[in-house]
């Protein structure tokens, strides 16, 4: 059963064969579930990673969420659950995988957090559209924001659904009302919000004439970060959502895209014609500072990369890659993979 879902605190995976996570003992909003701890498993460690300046600790080699690649679909834009044991993804079907416009919501699961995950198909909870990509879930669970198109042949923004509980399907998916050029492609939403509704979303917003253009970086695309301030909870209400924001500091005459977003803040990681930068703010509403590419990340044979979520303890970045899926005659595919930086208290 899915718990209570979080935007900006949600825990996400703890192990892949044999790797160990840590976890944080005290999330900022989010209680972690009695069996988070992993007690039928090897012991995990509780330390928080800090956000810093000159961004911590290095992240360890990369692992794949998923155990067995794959080379007719698509996964891309992983949010995860509290429990660590759910996990949603974009996810295009073979026998060839395709673009955002072919997309649908994901869902898999495990039993442990020290199991790999089992891809269980279409989420039936979310009505197929003709594409939809990188969800994000609120704090209880019954408010999602992704990315979607709505009409065959239509642009991708963001929009929502909501429903009753945590177990109930989705209604309808809504647009979000955003003060911006609808002619503009809105991808890769990252939402970061408080118990008293306020927060910020984070997204990138793309001006080209194709779909394929905004997909990945590619010539022909001008795509730059945007930071909106969200003032409550009711994402459909006239005043929901403060005037969007393109994150100067950051955007550059590169392509800027994919933000994610540390639960308190202040880290932020994106992706910059396909390698993962970072750069960090001393409090929330103050601009991020110096640019810098994440070298632990920047790895030989991955093709392009972006961040798609932080854990709330900002141990653990997941993001998607072409690692091992760039050969030809067969399309580029993209998989998921996640990265950890160990706790910089002793």
């Amino acid at each position: 059963m899915l718990r209570a879902l979080l935007a900006s605190c949600i825990v996400v995976a703890a192990a892949i064969s044999g790797w160990i996570a840590c976890l944080p003992d005290q999330p900022a909003v989010v209680d972690l579930p009695s069996d988070a701890s992993n007690d039928t498993g090897p012991p995990v460690d509780t330390r928080p990673c800090e956000t810093a300046v000159d961004g911590g600790a290095p992240f360890g080699d990369p692992h794949r969420v998923f155990p067995v690649p794959t080379e007719t679909v698509d996964r891309r834009g992983a949010s995860l659950s509290p429990d660590e044991k759910e996990i949603y993804f974009g996810s295009t079907k073979g026998p060839f995988a395709g673009p955002l416009y072919t997309s649908t919501i994901h869902r898999a699961e495990r039993g442990l957090v020290v199991e790999p995950f089992v891809d269980s198909g279409d989420w039936k909870a979310m009505k197929p559209l003709a594409g939809q990509d990188s969800p994000r879930f609120s704090e209880d669970g019954t408010t999602v924001v992704l990315a979607a198109i709505t009409q065959s042949g239509g642009k991708p923004h963001l929009h929502f659904a909501r429903r009753g509980d945590a177990s109930a399907d989705f209604g309808d998916l809504l647009p979000i009302a955003l003060k911006v050029d609808g002619s503009q492609f809105e991808l890769n939403p990252y939402l970061i919000m408080s118990r008293d509704g306020q927060g910020e979303l984070f997204f990138s917003q793309c001006t080209s004439a194709s779909t394929d253009n905004c997909d990945s970086p590619k010539e022909g695309a001008n795509k730059e970060l945007v930071q909106v301030h969200v003032n409550h909870p009711n994402l459909a209400a006239p005043d929901a959502f403060g005037d969007p924001k393109a994150l100067a500091e950051i955007n550059a005459e590169f392509n800027e895209y994919a933000p994610v977003v540390s639960a308190d803040g202040l880290e932020i990681f994106f992706s910059r014609n396909g390698r993962i930068f970072r750069a960090w703010r001393k409090h929330q509403g103050a601009q991020f500072g110096q640019v810098n590419i994440v070298k632990d990340l920047d790895l030989p044979g991955h093709g392009e990369m972006a961040p798609t979520w932080l854990s709330p303890n900002n141990c653990r970045l997941y993001f998607q890659s072409q690692k091992g899926n760039t050969s030809q005659p067969r399309p580029i595919i993209v998989d998921l993979w996640v990265a950890e930086r160990k706790p910089l208290s002793p």
